[in-house]
């Protein structure tokens, strides 16, 4: 279920950089304006992967008791319910977005460019949130294959569509900003139809008749009640990594440059532990439904195993090219050294940060988010932000990403134990 996911991921992770690439190439101002319209967009989408993580949760239990009429239920009212909060967030966004980015810092000639992308992109919010439930309800039967194949073409077709609306192409006028955002408009629009249909032709999942309908409200609140945990563990690690940007920037813009250089490499890293984690969540959901406890045990043995053999692996690979690998996207030295010493000391931790990614996966998979929660909470707040504070004043840069490093450590057992202790209760 994790190995079809890799690429389904890889390719999501091409969407960004093949639009950040394109509207680059407009300029600095561009560039810029899609810096802060960047931190929306992310909230938006930490809002849909937790209503799609609570419906595929509630889905794959469902699924494992065998329960087809209330699968047909929880599936219809999510897409309604997905819409809905989609639309309450575009009147939102379109009466207070000139405040929204004003309160991030931008200016008079900032808002200009960013209400060419934002006149297009609040409007078609649903776009982001429904096709997200959508491919919830996919992965919820098992189907993790057919969702990547849907981000896969999602991913192709924006990178087609990217520089003929962006730069224009014969009689097609160059849009600019507006024409990226015009651009993810009709990818996430097919991506939305494609999964309507394999939805509804080949898992037989929408009915909108009024039976269904009437339990629209007990529907919404068994969602609800992992998609709103999920929403705020999505929201923490951006919120950390905001922070740790902003003690990183005191040693300069080289400082800042080197951290991103090793955040792209962390994130293409990190790809295989997101992917199994998409895997773990429908996995523990249908075997709880289905009380099938021994098997929820041994998958979680062989994923802690798997996470821990995995990170060591990659962190010796990375040690070994780390000066290559940073040297590639930048050869300041000085960047140069400090992407080095990031890919020296972080990387030992990725396997337990997967696994801590896991753990919280399949407990929202099992219906208990706010253990998971919590877990998020204490690496990224409790444990990140303090360590990173007290060893960035005694030893820099070097203590800053020290702490990055035993934060993981340090959780990942935590929640190797807590996890234990749920599924051994069971």
């Amino acid at each position: 279920m994790a190995w079809p996911m890799v690429g389904g991921i890889a390719a999501t992770m091409a969407f960004n950089i093949v639009d950040t690439y394109f509207i680059g190439q407009l300029g600095a101002p561009q560039l810029a304006a899609m810096g802060f319209i960047n931190p929306i967009v992310m909230g938006i989408i930490s809002a849909s992967v937790g209503m799609s993580m609570g419906t595929s949760s509630v889905l794959s239990r469902a699924l494992g008791k065998g329960e087809p009429d209330f699968i047909r239920n929880i599936a219809s009212n999510s897409i309604l319910l997905s819409f809905l909060i989609s639309v309450t967030l575009t009147i939102i966004g379109l009466s207070f977005n000139d405040q929204l980015f004003t309160l991030l810092g931008a200016t008079e000639s900032d808002l200009v460019l960013i209400w060419q992308y934002m006149i297009v992109w609040w409007p078609s919010i649903f776009l982001i949130i429904v096709p997200m439930v959508c491919l919830g309800q996919i992965r919820a039967m098992g189907r993790t294959g057919l969702q990547s194949r849907i981000m896969i073409y999602a991913s192709i077709l924006n990178a087609i569509l990217d520089p003929i609306l962006i730069m224009g192409f014969y009689f097609i006028p160059a849009m600019g900003l507006q024409g990226a955002a015009i651009a993810t408009l009709l990818t996430r629009l097919i991506t939305l139809i494609s999964a309507f249909y394999y939805l509804k032709y080949e898992f037989d999942l929408f009915n909108f008749s009024r039976k269904i309908l009437s339990s629209f409200i007990s529907n919404c609140k068994t969602i609800l009640h992992v998609a709103v945990p999920a929403t705020f563990t999505n929201l923490i690690t951006p919120l950390a990594t905001g922070a740790i940007t902003a003690m990183v920037a005191t040693y300069g813009t080289n400082a800042v440059a080197a951290f991103t250089i090793a955040n792209n490499v962390e994130a293409a890293c990190r790809i295989t532990f997101f992917a199994l984690a998409a895997a773990i969540a429908p996995f523990m959901g249908q075997n709880i439904g289905a009380e099938k406890y021994g098997r929820m045990k041994l998958a979680a043995k062989y994923c802690a195993y798997f996470c821990i053999t995995w990170g060591l692996f990659l962190a010796l690979i990375i040690a070994l090219l780390a000066e290559a690998m940073a040297s590639f996207f930048n050869d300041t030295p000085e960047v140069v050294e400090i992407a080095t010493n990031y890919l020296y000391i972080v990387p030992i931790s990725y396997g337990f940060f997967g696994l801590v990614r896991n753990i919280t996966a399949g407990l929202n998979g099992m219906g208990r988010p706010l253990p998971g929660t919590g877990i998020s909470f204490t690496r990224a707040i409790l444990f990140q932000i303090p360590f990173a504070i007290y060893a960035g004043a005694n030893w820099g840069l070097v203590g800053i990403f020290g702490a990055i490093c035993a934060s993981n450590i340090l959780v990942s057992f935590i929640a190797y134990f807590l996890h234990r202790r749920i599924l051994n209760r069971l």
